[in-house]
């Protein structure tokens, strides 16, 4: 029982975290500004929710998927306020840029810094 209740609070707490980011940037113009990033954002969240929901899924397991899910929308986000402001183009990070980003949000709770 103990096990489900913490999977239940880490996917609360930090899976919100993806959604709003990707929600955000979908207000922004993310499908135009950034077409790569956006679906690669999508996919991810998508691959990262379904271990989540997955019930025999270990608390880790949760968790790591929710930071790879928020590091995708962090990236997506950054992206979309990047071009804004400086008019750039679609840039699809690489695997290296994931796992910082995944790293950068462990260190802040899963939040991105804005």
């Amino acid at each position: 029982m103990t096990k489900k209740k913490d999977r239940k609070a880490i996917a609360k707490d930090k899976m919100h975290i993806a959604i709003e980011n990707f929600k955000q940037a979908e207000l922004e113009g993310a499908e135009e500004i950034a077409p790569a990033t956006y679906n690669m954002a999508k996919v991810k969240i998508y691959e990262n929710r379904k271990i989540i929901l997955n019930p025999n899924s270990d608390a880790q397991a949760v968790e790591e998927a929710a930071d790879y899910a928020s590091a995708a929308s962090a990236q997506l986000l950054s992206a979309v306020r990047e071009h804004q402001r400086d008019g750039l183009k679609d840039i699809l990070p690489g695997p290296e840029v994931l796992e910082n980003e995944a790293i950068k949000n462990l260190v802040n709770e899963g939040g991105p810094v804005l």
